[in-house]
């Protein structure tokens, strides 16, 4: 281990990272995210993908510094060629896969985080795949049709390679259904589905049996499943400009609005990991803003400072701490295009940001020999600041003395440690709080 040395912290705060309250950072331009997909283990892996206007499959593993495309549609001009959905595996730290489904009905697995991609044969006209939420045990998918003929629900045990026709829901067709699942494992039997634009209907075993739980006026946006859903039986819904909440499991006529945005031409909805704890819920809504509740939907507040676009229209949060919400905004007019943004804080998810950790960040990364560690200390303690290798052994220790509370930075010259070039994560300790972010010399 590389022994421990002085290192003068200085007290130099760029405007771009720090702020007295919770604020956007561009981090993608010339983009329209009409999808995001955030790592289950952003916290250590920092990985996000986006869908590009529907032509593009990009990824960053840098928290959105630094991004690369993993997939190009042959004719981006040719509507079947789309990309409609984005889909991370529960197990992605150990098993890396992903889905890929396109508005042609076919869909795409890669087991590498999209190095490459495998065609699974999927239903016709397939135009909504999800993940198990126990996929690293029964390497299970759920597909819905109705692109092409009618609406029917199909499972592969098999993570794609084979398909089983579950249930024939509906005999029309001719749109693109939207698919929905609870990711609490003691939930896996709860599927929820978007039909003819502006109903959903549920089922409770796993696809045999469907019941209309919602039928509205407008087109239906999105839907999530709490987190905790055996426990609390919450679901919310969101149409063109209205927010609906139920609370008896989406499975009578108990829906309640929770948030009315008029004017507004379509919402996206995220809703937070600890929802059971904080309450806390987002919704992307366009030609209004960035929004966020934090008593379950009985009120909403602004959260778009900073935010250079009216257009919202997607949005997504991680699973793990320090919390991240990324929102894609598509272009206003030729002087505005789209933008991927990220929501930075110091301070927690309902409160006025979204991290009650450190912030913890070097700029510039990815670097080749000089970069500049900041983080803020939300006491005064005993602190300490290492460096390990993506094994988890220590190689270096920055900082190990009491720092009072506040903002710190300090230089890394990697000209004294030689480390060779790669992934590393930066590691801040007290006897307050931890955490975690990843490092790259190139």
């Amino acid at each position: 281990m590389i022994k421990l040395i002085s290192i003068s912290i200085i007290f130099i705060f760029p405007a771009f990272f720090f702020s007295v309250k919770a604020q956007w950072v561009q981090v993608l331009d010339q983009v329209t995210p009409v999808d995001i997909a955030i790592s289950p283990d952003y916290q250590l892996d920092q990985t996000v993908y986006i869908i590009d206007d529907g032509a593009r499959l990009l990824i960053s593993e840098t928290g959105g510094s630094n991004w690369i495309a993993l997939y190009e549609a042959a004719d981006p001009q040719n509507p079947a060629q789309a990309i409609l959905h984005i889909g991370i595996s529960p197990n992605f730290k150990n098993d890396n896969a992903i889905i890929m489904v396109h508005k042609d009905g076919k869909m795409k697995i890669s087991p590498n985080r999209g190095q490459s991609w495998l065609t699974s044969i999927t239903p016709e006209g397939t135009s909504g795949v999800v993940f198990s939420a126990n996929f690293a045990e029964d390497f299970s998918l759920f597909a819905i049709s109705g692109a092409i003929g009618p609406v029917n629900f199909y499972t592969s045990p098999t993570a794609g390679a084979t398909w089983q026709l579950i249930s024939e829901i509906f005999l029309g067709g001719g749109y693109y259904s939207r698919l929905w699942n609870s990711f609490d494992t003691g939930a896996t039997n709860h599927f929820a589905i978007q039909y003819e634009n502006n109903s959903v209907y549920m089922t409770v075993n796993k696809g045999v049996d469907w019941t209309l739980a919602y039928s509205g006026q407008s087109r239906v946006n999105d839907f999530v499943f709490s987190p905790d859903f055996m426990n609390d039986t919450t679901v919310f819904l969101a149409e063109d400009s209205i927010v609906y909440k139920n609370t008896n499991g989406g499975m009578d006529t108990s829906w309640v609005n929770t948030g009315h945005f008029p004017g507004a031409t379509g919402i996206r909805l995220a809703i937070s990991p600890q929802f059971n704890e904080d309450q806390a819920l987002f919704a992307a809504v366009e030609q209004a803003g960035i929004f966020r509740s934090t008593d379950g939907g009985a009120s909403w507040n602004d959260i778009s400072d900073g935010l250079y676009s009216t257009l919202p229209i997607s949005i997504a949060i991680s699973q793990t701490q320090l919390y991240t919400l990324f929102a894609g905004t598509k272009a206003v007019d030729e002087g505005s295009p789209g933008k991927l943004w990220r929501y930075q804080s110091s301070t927690s998810i309902g409160d006025n940001g979204l991290s009650d950790t450190y912030q913890l960040k070097n700029f510039p990364n990815p670097f080749t020999t000089k970069t500049q560690i900041l983080f803020e200390m939300p006491g005064s303690g005993p602190a300490t600041l290492s460096i390990y290798d993506i094994t988890g052994k220590q190689l270096a220790i920055l900082i190990d003395h009491h720092l009072e509370k506040g903002k710190h930075s300090l230089y890394f010259d990697n000209s004294s440690y030689r480390l060779n070039a790669g992934i590393y994560f930066l590691r801040l300790q007290s006897n307050l709080k931890s955490t975690t972010a990843k490092m790259i010399i190139q």
